[in-house]
């Protein structure tokens, strides 16, 4: 081998992000609990069945629910402070909610157990102006099944969750799925024609 520094040191690299992965999801898996849904039974939110129930406080006062959202496409993301890759997607989630029509689109940011003088600041200081949802008790998030963050599902204007992601929003363009671009395609193709899947 021409470079053995160079091969160590990228082994090293993977390894440490690998820690860094699992140590992410141990918390956060800590955070959330025993990973049983709602409803006592290991529940994950299924492609072309309805969306499961979202009613949760907002960070800046009031309540959101997902069933007063009905004809509207609804892009539900789950995230948390302490979570660098929800901080890296952040700002192309404002994109969407900024270019995308409000009156056909809502974007429901889900931050998993952490209250109001936790998300207020964390908002205010990446200028992320979406009013986010509090699931103080992972009821919701436990409901859709998520087991690590961010995680992404969309969901179309009769309330039928047509895709989910995890991870954050990827680069590149519309032919990219999970990209900011492909995601604003879909919701405008869902906002014209809802029967597609």
């Amino acid at each position: 081998m021409r470079h053995p520094r160079a091969a160590l040191l990228l082994v090293l690299l993977v390894a440490a992000f690998g820690v860094a992965a699992i140590a992410v999801v141990g918390t956060w898996r800590a955070r959330l609990g025993d990973g049983s849904a709602t409803d006592g039974g290991s529940h994950i939110a299924e492609r072309g069945a309805p969306a499961p129930p979202i009613r949760l406080p907002l960070a800046e006062g009031g309540a959101a629910d997902l069933a007063q959202q009905q004809g509207k496409v609804v892009l539900v993301n789950f995230w948390a402070t302490w979570c660098q890759p929800c901080r890296a997607e952040m700002p192309a989630l404002q994109r969407l909610a900024d270019t995308l029509p409000a009156g056909s689109f809502a974007l429901y940011p889900v931050n998993l157990q952490e209250g109001t003088p936790t998300v207020r600041p964390y908002l205010a200081e990446i200028a992320f102006t979406t009013p986010a949802l509090l699931d103080e008790d992972g009821s919701v998030t436990r409901a859709y099944g998520v087991r690590a963050l961010p995680a992404s599902f969309l969901v179309d204007k009769q309330g039928v969750l047509r895709d989910q992601h995890l991870g954050p929003l990827l680069g590149g363009d519309a032919g990219t799925p999970w990209s900011e671009a492909w995601v604003e395609r879909q919701v405008r193709a869902f906002i014209l024609n809802p029967a597609q899947s």
